[in-house]
C-alpha cells in the first residue's frame, strides 16, 4: 500500500456545495475510516474558526488509480465543490513510533 495525499482548494461556491453534500460525504469517510485506509482527513480553515475553503487527506491505497479513484468517487468531488486538486504520493517520516 503507498500513501496520498488529497489537496483541494473549494470553488467560490464550496460553502454552499459543502453544505448540500455534506452528510453524503461524512458517509464516505466513515466508510474509508472503518476500512483503516485514512491516516488523516480534515477540512482546511480560512484562519482560526473561519470558513472551510479546502481539503487535505491523507490515506492509503494500491496504487495512484486506486487513490485517484477513491477521491473521485467522494461525494463533495462528484458535486463539484472544488476548484482543483491534487493527489500526490507521500511518506509518513514522523511522528516516529515509540515501543
Amino acid at each position: 500500500m503507498a500513501l496520498f495525499a488529497f489537496y483541494a482548494k473549494d470553488k467560490p461556491e464550496g460553502a454552499r456545495l459543502r453544505a448540500e453534500h455534506r452528510s453524503e460525504h461524512m458517509e464516505n469517510m466513515t466508510r474509508l475510516d472503518q476500512a483503516g485506509v485514512l491516516v488523516f482527513a480534515g477540512p482546511l480553515k480560512a484562519g482560526e474558526g473561519g470558513p472551510s475553503i479546502g481539503s487535505l487527506i491523507v490515506f492509503e491505497a494500491a496504487d495512484e488509480a486506486a487513490a485517484r479513484a477513491l477521491m473521485e468517487a467522494d461525494p463533495y468531488t462528484q458535486a463539484g465543490v472544488f476548484e482543483w486538486f491534487e493527489l500526490l504520493v507521500t511518506l509518513k517520516a514522523f511522528p516516529k513510533k515509540v515501543d
